[in-house]
């Protein structure tokens, strides 16, 4: 994500005023109960033990985050989503476009430079504005559950503070406060809880997965032993008979969304060892 310095100017402009708050980075009250979207996108954005909230997070890491959300409110609720997008990609916007450029190039160095807090804050903003037009209360539930709500002014939507004596927005930002600003449960929003065919599939779950409504719960659609419920309750993916690939599929695996080194060496040796 090239972020020149015109659009960078204009990013401190837009967010003059605010800093973000001292997070409680996702140590415990994060990683307790991530979003479920984290898990379902590849690669996901759920700690496997190497998470480092206090390290730098840079530009990539910022607009993948920011694309995850987006293609996972869009199954949810496609108008909100699409009108976030208008304000976030575009010509002179927080993110230029989603394109990945040839390696090499400044555009691709660039998404390995430092995030700054006002790139960070330009960013999210659109998300935090839509949201609050109609899901005020989830919204602020939200930061509640984040710690990441303005004590000094309650009725400010966003995750830092709304005063001006404490900026920082040229600080370089954390991977910890890139995931508590978009520790956003969209699953929890009203227009997630719809199953309109009844057949024990919430819709946006299976728009994801299948694009369409025509398919239920006690499918097993992948044929790794598990039905697409049980896939859903344990975070693995429904289209993909070994959602970590460690070799064993995901009905007969101990823990299938994260790879298990003896799993992995085991279910080599299944196919690879000479028939006697």
């Amino acid at each position: 994500m090239k972020l020149p310095s015109r659009c960078a100017a204009r990013i401190f402009k837009v967010t003059s005023g605010l800093r973000l708050l001292p997070l409680v980075l996702p140590s415990v009250a994060l990683a307790a109960n991530p979003p479920q979207w984290w898990t379902t996108v590849s690669p996901s954005l759920v700690s496997r033990g190497d998470n480092q909230p206090l390290g730098v997070a840079n530009l990539g890491q910022a607009k993948y985050m920011a694309k995850c959300a987006l293609d996972t409110l869009r199954f949810i609720d496609p108008v909100r989503a699409d009108a976030i997008a208008a304000d976030l990609v575009g010509v002179g916007k927080p993110i230029p476009a989603w394109t990945l450029d040839a390696p090499g190039t400044p555009q691709a160095i660039a998404l390995s430079s430092p995030l700054l807090v006002g790139q960070l804050k330009a960013i999210a903003a659109p998300f935090y504005s839509r949201l609050d037009t109609s899901e005020h209360a989830w919204l602020a539930a939200e930061r509640a559950t984040n710690g990441t709500q303005d004590a000094a002014a309650p009725s400010n939507i966003f995750p830092w503070t709304s005063a001006t004596a404490d900026d920082a927005n040229k600080a370089v930002a954390t991977v910890g406060q890139l995931k508590a600003v978009f520790s956003l449960r969209f699953e929890t929003l009203a227009a997630a809880q719809v199953d309109s065919d009844g057949d024990g599939m919430l819709d946006w779950k299976e728009r994801r997965y299948f694009g369409a409504l025509d398919h239920v719960a006690a499918e097993d659609f992948d044929g790794d032993g598990l039905t697409n419920a049980q896939e859903l309750a344990l975070g693995t993916n429904l289209r993909d008979i070994d959602t970590d690939g460690d070799g064993v599929p995901d009905g007969f695996d101990g823990n299938p969304t994260e790879v298990n080194v003896a799993n992995f060496y085991a279910g080599t040796l299944m196919v690879t060892s000479p028939l006697r």
